[in-house]
């Protein structure tokens, strides 16, 4: 038997950038550091407020998990 054991949370934010040689461009913008017990709605309000500070249009909000793998 296995456990997962989460060791980093991240946010990222996907913006439109509009379009080069006819192919879409995406930024990715990426905050470290999250709090493990940050709930869905806290991200996605905290993503949606950070956005709004940006130039392109969010696209949409990543919650980036990695975890160890650990046998028990």
């Amino acid at each position: 038997m296995a456990n997962a054991h989460v060791m980093d949370i991240r946010l990222r934010l996907v913006f439109d950038a509009g379009f080069k040689d006819g192919k879409p461009v995406f930024k990715r913008r990426t905050y470290s550091r999250v709090r493990s017990g940050a709930t869905a709605d806290q991200l996605f309000y905290t993503g949606s407020a950070l956005a709004s500070l940006s130039q392109h249009n969010l696209l949409d909000i990543d919650r980036l998990e990695t975890s160890s793998i650990l046998e028990v």
